[in-house]
């Protein structure tokens, strides 16, 4: 594309991309946020942010704990949902087919609150607010007060309805939620490897965050495989295609490791050295999840910066945005539970 077509398809959303980057949180307010004291000192701060007018929205500096994750929701599905608005109608389906985790993770949250008994409030504050399940749509799946019937209810989104039809099949084959969900996440993550092929075609550096994405995914499906003592040929049809490493490669390097900690430290898409000395001295998987995607924050960092006239500046927006969230929502709980810095250092996706 020439840079007169490129401007004339992405100046406008881009223009607005990078306004909405200057308003994402600084390096410097997250560790004034985590070295806060308690969590009116951390809504202060928050006060003078970009989470300013969800905050007074849910009931300003007085506002509970509980209403605070609200308003953390609402600020970024309003700013997921505007990078959808702003992208290009030919584009669109692509930065769709991103954020369809949100969506996905919506519905997961209200499978699970229809098994365990509990009311749509149990489960509201996590909930993205998103155009394609509205909140009366999730309500309405769940006084079916079954899984079958919420996943036949919310089908009525042409959007999903293949998703929901293989998480259907799943669930009514085996009977457990957990089955139904992970097949919720195959098709995702499938979809995701078609948008790699897309953008690659493009050159469109956005296709590198979105295999490292996938690469992410697969990894972790492996080390969970590995810390069960599986062998490779009994997980490795939930490997996706199109991740940073071919899949017969990460194979090899399963079966040649003797260890969830010898596997992870040989793996070259990502640098998992010091998540694995983690992992050796308390045994939580979570560290290799928080080195991935503090990684991944900083090549989407790194785009952004590097991005002009593309789509790729559309994409770095959302995975930025989204690794924010997941930190502020680690610390804020972090400083509920009185939980030290060092401690809630180990919860985060960012470099305090």
């Amino acid at each position: 594309m020439s840079i007169y077509g490129a401007a004339m398809r992405y100046g406008y959303s881009n223009t607005r991309a990078k306004a909405m980057e200057s308003k994402l949180i600084s390096s410097e307010v997250m560790r004034s946020i985590a070295d806060a004291k308690d969590i009116n000192s951390i809504l202060s701060i928050l006060f003078q942010t970009d989470y300013n007018s969800a905050i007074t929205k849910f009931g300003g500096l007085g506002i509970s704990t509980t209403m605070l994750d609200f308003a953390v929701s609402e600020n970024m599905a309003e700013r997921v949902n505007k990078i959808a608005q702003i992208t290009p109608k030919s584009d669109r389906h692509m930065i769709r087919g991103i954020i369809a985790r949100w969506d996905l993770n919506n519905v997961k949250r209200v499978l699970e609150a229809i098994e365990r008994k509990q009311p749509y409030d149990a489960v509201s504050r996590y909930i993205i607010s998103s155009a394609e399940f509205p909140s009366a749509m999730l309500q309405d799946a769940m006084r079916t007060e079954s899984i079958e019937g919420a996943l036949r209810s919310l089908m009525r989104n042409r959007n999903y309805r293949h998703v929901l039809e293989m998480a259907l099949a799943n669930y009514k084959r085996t009977g457990n939620l957990l089955e139904a969900m992970a097949a919720m996440d195959m098709e995702h993550y499938r979809e995701l490897g078609a948008l790699v092929m897309e953008l690659a075609k493009r050159h469109d550096a956005s296709a590198k965050i979105l295999s490292m994405d996938i690469e992410m995914r697969n990894i972790i499906t492996l080390i969970r495989a590995k810390r069960k003592g599986l062998r490779f040929a009994e997980i490795s049809s939930s490997l996706i295609r199109n991740g940073n490493a071919d899949t017969r490669a990460l194979g090899k390097l399963y079966n040649s490791s003797d260890s969830v900690a010898s596997f992870a430290s040989r793996i070259k898409s990502f640098d998992l050295r010091d998540a694995a000395d983690v992992y050796k001295e308390g045994g939580q998987l979570l560290s290799f999840e928080i080195s991935m995607r503090n990684q991944m924050f900083n090549a989407s960092l790194r785009l952004l910066r590097l991005s002009m006239l593309s789509f790729g500046s559309l994409v770095d927006y959302i995975y930025l945005k989204e690794v924010e969230v997941f930190t502020l929502r680690a610390l804020i709980k972090g400083r509920e539970y009185g939980l030290t810095k060092d401690e809630i250092s180990r919860l985060v996706v960012w470099n305090l």
